[in-house]
């Protein structure tokens, strides 16, 4: 594909469908993840589905971000790429082991080495998405609420959150 495609893109599209096609290129497909799992779930079952956010929402964290936020961010991930294949092996591991501790020591360090970066598109959005989790919790019927493993783990994490609001988490 000709570079030149990516001109007018800003850095954190571009980090976006890097490591999209990275993925693609190890057998991941993102219609085959948790999210799309459940959701087709949902429609076949005729159940609601709400958001925490808007598309325009998640859009703007990144879009927002300082053009250097976004350089920095692409430099990490394109530094990453040649490891991208055992870097997830170990993350989706861990995921499936429910070992958050794990979790949330990688993101730990990723968010040293780019602080704003994880303040916006994780822990800013998280604490966005806490009133609404909590009013789901209140309420008398069920929900199943979907977010990424990096929004649960560490001390913005909302198994923290939740936490210091008084609810008791129980793994599962």
């Amino acid at each position: 594909q000709n570079i030149s495609f990516y001109d007018n893109y800003d850095p954190w599209l571009l980090e976006n469908d890097l490591e999209t096609y990275a993925l693609e290129d190890l057998g991941f497909k993102l219609e085959l993840g948790v999210d799309y799992y459940f959701l087709d779930k949902a429609k076949d079952s005729g159940k609601q589905m709400l958001g925490l956010e808007s598309t325009e929402d998640a859009i703007n964290a990144l879009d927002n971000l300082s053009v250097q936020t976004q350089v920095d961010s692409l430099t990490q991930t394109l530094d990453s790429l040649n490891q991208i294949e055992e870097g997830y092996s170990v993350l989706i591991d861990a995921w499936v082991a429910g070992k958050f501790e794990y979790l949330a020591q990688s993101w730990s360090y990723t968010e040293n080495e780019n602080p704003d970066y994880y303040q916006s598109i994780l822990y800013q959005r998280t604490d966005n998405w806490l009133p609404q989790i909590e009013w789901f919790i209140n309420q008398s019927q069920d929900y199943l609420v979907i977010v990424g493993a990096g929004h649960m783990t560490g001390d913005e994490g909302l198994i923290n959150l939740l936490q210091q609001d008084g609810y008791s988490i129980i793994q599962k």
